[in-house]
């Protein structure tokens, strides 16, 4: 798996892909058409197939460094700055400290109350499986007895098994 940002170069050009690229109606119809997983977005291969660029052409590169926008080509980093990459990621480096301490608190907060939902929900959707496997267990287990009752039977059986 690649890292975001992932980009491509090749003849002097910078390749890769920002999310409104990939998070449009036309980019989550590709990306479905491709069987690319979320975990893939940004990676070379996804990039190379989008653009088509052969596997053995132009060079693969990543950065997950973000303290500084030198660490990317000047094309990713007006992508980055106009908001492009929306939906990709959160990395580490692009906020202020203080902004970046109160976005973890508010990210956290949500986070907590996904993980109470849940564990509620499955708390629920577990006892309520239970009782629906237990049920199709003791069918099986009646349908399974009935076979062996009718096998008790010679009449029943295959000739061979007499």
């Amino acid at each position: 798996m690649c890292e975001f940002i992932s980009w491509v170069e090749e003849r002097g050009k910078v390749y890769f892909l920002t999310g409104e690229q990939l998070l449009s109606d036309f980019g989550q119809a590709w990306v479905k058409g491709q069987g690319i997983s979320r975990d893939d977005y940004c990676g070379h291969g996804t990039i190379r197939r989008y653009y088509r660029i052969d596997e053995g052409d132009g060079l693969s590169k990543e950065c997950t460094s973000f303290l500084t926008p030198d660490n990317f080509p000047a094309i990713i980093v007006r992508a980055i700055k106009r908001g492009e990459m929306r939906g990709l990621g959160t990395p580490t480096g692009l906020l202020v400290d203080v902004v970046e301490i109160k976005w973890r608190g508010e990210r956290e907060t949500v986070c907590a109350k996904w993980r109470a939902e849940w564990e509620a929900v499955d708390a629920k959707w577990t006892a309520e499986w239970d009782a629906v496997h237990a049920k199709w267990k003791a069918e099986w287990k009646a349908v399974d007895a009935r076979f062996w009752d009718l096998f008790a039977d010679t009449a029943n059986r295959n000739p061979l098994w007499v």
